[in-house]
């Protein structure tokens, strides 16, 4: 799947779709990784790996979800001369954090691999630094 954030960092990963009994219920695990930065002159690489309740609202034949859940992401980021210097002990700055994740989105229906979009808020009850992450991709379904 394909990420775009707010800072056009690039996320390549997997989704996982997995149900949960009742028909209108399922879970999302993923996990991904970006290379990109917020600043011209900075570059970051991070991995991120989440996990969503979702819940289809308007009934199981319905492609739109909504849902909660949590995500940890490990951050990697420095200028590009640090990033050239990695390999010799360049400096690089590092953070780890976890956060909630709000969701919103729509999956067709189509078999195992199945196109979707979705909007993830991160970050409201926090410190009010929310971020808003528009995904993109195919999620794998698992069991039937």
């Amino acid at each position: 799947m394909l990420f775009r954030s707010k800072t056009e960092a690039r996320r390549v990963g997997i989704q996982l779709l997995a149900p949960l009994g009742n028909p209108a219920l399922e879970f999302r695990p993923g996990f991904s990784l970006s290379i990109g930065g917020d600043q011209p002159d900075r570059l970051g690489l991070s991995w991120q790996a989440f996990g969503v309740f979702t819940y289809r609202v308007f009934g199981p034949a319905t492609p739109w979800y909504v849902g909660v859940g949590v995500a940890v992401e490990k951050r990697r980021a420095g200028t590009r001369e640090q990033v050239a210097r990695l390999g010799e002990g360049g400096l690089f700055e590092e953070g780890m954090r976890g956060t909630e994740v709000v969701t919103i989105g729509v999956t067709l229906p189509v078999g195992p691999l199945r196109p979707f979009v979705e909007g993830q808020l991160r970050g409201v009850l926090g410190d009010g630094a929310a971020r808003l992450i528009l995904n993109a991709g195919f999620t794998v379904r698992t069991g039937y």
